[in-house]
Formats: structure tokens, C-alpha cells, sequence
């Protein structure tokens, strides 16, 4: 029997002697049978409830013994699956740490590889540069370039062709896109140019013929190229140009110290079956320069948000065009660093600079 219960019929018990006493003292022993009575009665009614109380406790006690019995059971269970869950976890924990180990390896083996098959691509593609002026050294013109990818390899063209004996052909094209797909057009654009490139020919037709290559096969990989190509002739000073939808060359007049944007109309190559290229000409003067570049040198963005931009440049190239065509490119990549300084590059970079001196005495031959 609970204790509440206990207590209960022992504060009964006790009132009820307590009344009887105290009736018993005051009325000397009149109604002693009437209150005896009342005591037996009230006595009886709390024994009665000892034992119920008693029986109902007992019969609790019972079935909490055997929820608790059944609770044991339920957690020594629990326990054993969560022991198992346990060890199943750390199976499985163990278990994908080494696969990510084999994964990670086999991931660093392939990089490696494909890092040394990018280097050596990068090799082959800056071989395709004019680097070292023993592959072009005459003494009519003095030129340098720069030229920084965005990638290990990029998708800029820069190329000095030499037409017969006294001519030479300079080229700048940007191949759409970035990496290794557009390292390969880089080649192939090299290639076309050179193929198409003639003794005074014209350059409009040039580009149309390069463009009908490129037709073959650009149109269905999704490519295009822009380009421009200037062809100096030695013999008579003369330099004739086309864009082929390309940034226009900057023109560096030595005698009045002035910059023009040399443009002409022309579509970009391997898009149009019926492009459309113009040609100009003109004739230059010892120390007028050309610079040739795509557009990655100017679409650069600082931390403030500005673009350098085709007017800055035209600035830049002004205020050092004075210079060898080696100090001048050095300085102008230094002013490019300089402004996007801590921002990588999104594009690749590439700039010719070409000094005329004078017109060749060796007759064409």
C-alpha cells in the first residue's frame, strides 16, 4: 500500500479516538455505548481500507514489476543493435576513407599526367611563336611581342609568315574560347594562313580563303576566329591590311608622334559562307610601328570594376611608342600588370609590336 494511503487511515483512526476521548470526558461515561459504537464503526471502515488499499497496491507493484522487467528487455535489445549500428557505421566510415585515399591518388596521378601533357602542349604552342629573332631578323624591321595565356595554354594567335624573298606577312588572331580546343584551332589558324599567304597578294583574299577552310570544319564544332593580317612589303614600304573581325591595329606615326586605329570591314572567319573583307594600304615611314593584339589586353578589370579598355591602351602605347619595340612591349605589359594587379586573367593576352626602318635594297626574287 502506498504511503498516502497509510496515512490516511492512521489521521482517521486517531480522530476518531481523539473524539471519543474527549466525549467520554465530558459527559462522565452517559454515552460511553453510543460513542463505542462509533469507534468500532469507524475502526472497521478504516481497516476495510488497509486492505483494499493494500490488495490494489500490491496488484500495481506487480504490473510495474513487469513493465520494468519488459523496459529491461526492451533496452538490453537496444542496446545490442546500437552496438551493431555502431559497428556498422564505423565499417562504413573506414570503408569510404579508403576509397576516397584510392580516389584521391588516382586523381593526382591523372593530373600530374594531364599536367605534363599540358606543358608540353604549352611547349609546342609558344614554338608556333616568332620567340627567338634569329627565326626573323632583317635589317629593314626590329619587332617584339608578349604573349600570356589565361590557361597553361591559350587560344591567341601571334605570327610573323615570310612571303618570298622581301615580304612578310604578320598575323593576330583569337580563336574562341579557352584551353586545349582552342590550342588546337590556334594550329590549325597558323597553318591556314600560312597556306593562303602569297607575294603580294591581297589580303581580303587572303582572309576569304582562310575563311573557306575554316568553313569545313568550325561551323560544326561551334568555333570562330577573328584576325588580323598585314602584309609589309620590304621592297616598296608599302603595308596592306584586312580585319577579319578583329581589333583594329594602332598605327604609330615616328614623324608627327601620333596613334591611329587602322580599321576595314570584315567578318569573323568560320561563320559566313559569304563574308565580306576589305583592304587598305599605306605607305610607311622609317620608325613607324604597328601593334597588333586581340582584345584580352584590354577587356581587364581592376578591384575598383574599371576596364583598361581600347583608349587607355591607345594612351599607353602613345606615351611609349618612342621606344624599341622591346622597352616599349615590356613597358606596356608592365602598365597592363600594374592596372589588374592581383586579378587573374580571364583572357589570354597577346601583342606584336613592329618597327619599320627602311626599305630593303635586295631586289624580289
Amino acid at each position: 500500500m502506498g504511503d498516502s494511503c497509510k496515512v490516511a487511515c492512521g489521521v482517521l483512526m486517531g480522530i476518531t479516538l481523539l473524539l471519543a476521548g474527549g466525549t467520554l470526558w465530558f459527559h462522565g461515561g452517559v454515552s460511553f455505548w453510543i460513542l463505542l459504537g462509533l469507534l468500532v464503526v469507524n475502526t472497521g471502515v478504516a481497516v476495510a481500507m488497509w486492505f483494499s488499499l493494500g490488495r490494489q497496491s500490491s496488484f500495481e507493484t506487480l504490473e510495474y514489476r513487469q513493465f520494468l522487467q519488459s523496459l529491461r528487455k526492451y533496452l538490453s535489445h537496444h542496446r545490442v543493435a546500437d552496438q551493431k549500428l555502431k559497428e556498422y557505421y564505423e565499417e562504413l566510415k573506414n570503408l569510404v576513407e579508403e576509397k576516397e585515399r584510392e580516389t584521391a591518388s588516382l586523381l593526382a596521378s591523372i593530373n600530374l599526367n594531364l599536367n605534363e601533357q599540358l606543358a608540353m602542349a604549352r611547349k609546342v604552342q609558344m614554338a608556333f611563336m616568332p620567340l627567338s629573332q634569329s627565326s626573323v631578323e632583317r635589317s629593314e624591321f626590329r619587332w617584339a611581342f608578349w604573349y600570356q595565356p589565361a590557361e597553361t595554354i591559350g587560344g591567341d594567335l601571334l605570327d610573323i609568315i615570310r612571303v618570298g624573298r622581301n615580304g612578310y606577312a604578320f598575323v593576330v588572331a583569337d580563336v574562341s574560347g579557352h584551353g586545349i580546343p582552342s590550342a588546337l584551332l590556334t594550329s590549325m589558324t597558323k597553318v591556314a594562313f600560312i597556306n593562303h599567304s602569297g607575294w603580294e597578294k591581297d589580303p581580303a583574299q587572303v582572309c576569304a580563303e582562310v575563311n573557306r577552310d575554316f568553313l569545313k570544319t568550325l561551323r560544326d564544332v561551334g568555333f570562330y576566329v577573328t584576325a588580323f593580317y598585314a602584309f609589309l612589303n620590304l621592297e616598296k614600304g608599302t603595308l596592306s591590311y584586312t580585319s577579319a573581325g578583329h581589333m583594329p591595329l594602332l598605327y604609330y606615326s615616328s614623324h608627327e608622334h601620333t596613334l591611329t586605329p587602322l580599321h576595314t570591314k570584315g567578318t569573323i572567319l568560320g561563320v559566313f559562307s559569304d563574308p565580306v573583307f576589305e583592304s587598305q594600304k599605306l605607305e610607311m615611314n622609317p620608325h613607324d610601328k604597328m601593334f597588333l593584339f586581340t582584345d584580352g589586353l584590354v577587356d581587364i578589370q581592376n578591384r575598383d570594376g574599371e576596364w583598361f579598355g581600347v583608349e587607355k591602351l591607345e594612351k599607353v602605347v602613345l606615351q611609349y611608342a618612342h621606344l624599341s619595340p622591346e622597352r616599349c612591349v615590356e613597358a606596356i605589359r608592365q602598365e597592363v600588370i600594374r592596372f589588374g594587379w592581383g586579378e587573374k586573367n580571364v583572357d589570354d593576352q597577346a601583342l606584336l609590336c613592329v618597327e619599320f626602318l627602311s626599305r630593303t635594297k635586295k631586289g624580289h626574287g
